[in-house]
């Protein structure tokens, strides 16, 4: 079983890319803020990949230092 995370900036299509490669409906929102928890599924395409989304990418930053 292999994990992805997808981090980056507030707004910046987080939601949108994890739903479409999931197939699952995340809420998706033209404003930031949206996401408030972090999300799991796994890809469409290879049950055996883990797809995580995260909210913001400066909470990765904070948890790797």
């Amino acid at each position: 079983m292999r994990d992805i995370l997808l981090v980056g900036a507030p707004n910046s299509g987080k939601s949108a890319l994890f739903n479409r490669l999931t197939g699952l409906k995340h809420k998706v929102a033209n404003y930031p803020g949206i996401t408030i928890d972090v999300g799991k599924g796994h890809l469409v395409s290879d049950t055996n990949v883990s797809l995580w989304k995260w909210r913001y990418w400066y909470t990765v930053f904070y948890l790797c230092f």
